[in-house]
């Protein structure tokens, strides 16, 4: 059975997937005879929200998921009694209403800091190259346009090579409910990213109620002058 992934739609809900299988890793296919068949194009999405690993009799994913705080999805596919493999999704708040409020440096408009939360992993925002850019520390501000309680952020590094470029290795995040007074919430360590530039989760030690979220960035990949992201996810707390 193939493995689910999820991304959220135009309107911000969430869509549950499979993953078609690629002629690309198939065993001696070559490209003339055709695209190979996703026999389990079909196949039943079972899925939970309470952190249970879903079985045949959790619910099964027929229409998109309004989760306008996220939270957690665990969710596999079924086909004919064999279970896939386990896809445990930790997903932000919705992108909706959320704006860019301060951003120390940006290199141009097609890398500019609401590519950050634009949903699109195959965009990214990046500092300055221009002769003379800033270096560390680098500040990127989010106003989520509610008040929220949060319970930490995802990072996602550019997705389109593997580039020192912009990768954020240290850093601190600061929360607020004014965007004037700040509350540090810690310190974090991304490592790796080079080799291994998936996503990062940076959890609070408990939920505390902001209305914006702050990124400092202190030392790049390779101590690489500059600093991006492709996503940051904001993670809400869970209700109990």
């Amino acid at each position: 059975p193939p493995q689910v992934v999820a991304r959220r739609d135009e309107n911000h809900r969430v869509v549950l997937e499979t993953v078609a299988p690629s002629n690309r890793f198939a065993w001696k296919h070559h490209s003339k005879r055709g695209a190979i068949p996703n026999q389990h194009a079909q196949a039943k999405i079972h899925y939970t929200l309470d952190g249970q690993l879903p079985t045949a009799a959790s619910p099964v994913y027929t229409q998109a998921l309004d989760l306008p705080d996220g939270g957690r999805i665990r969710t596999r596919t079924i086909v004919d009694q064999e279970l896939g493999p386990l896809a445990d999704l930790h997903l932000g708040i919705s992108g909706k209403g959320l704006k860019i409020a301060r951003v120390s440096s940006q290199h141009s408009a097609r890398y500019s800091a609401d590519k950050a939360i634009d949903g699109d992993p195959g965009t990214f925002w990046h500092t300055s190259r221009a002769k003379g850019h800033p270096s560390h520390p680098h500040q990127l501000s989010i106003n989520l346009g509610r008040t929220i309680r949060l319970a930490g952020l995802s990072y996602l590094p550019r997705q389109d090579r593997r580039v020192a470029d912009g990768m954020i290795e240290t850093g601190t995040v600061e929360i607020s409910l004014d965007g004037t007074s700040w509350t540090l919430m810690g310190a974090f360590n991304f490592g790796n990213l080079l080799n291994d530039p998936t996503k990062r989760t940076f959890l609070f030690d408990r939920g505390i109620a902001a209305r914006y979220l702050r990124i400092s960035s202190r030392k790049g990949v390779r101590n690489n002058p500059f600093a991006g992201a492709a996503e940051i996810g904001i993670l809400a707390a869970t209700k109990n």
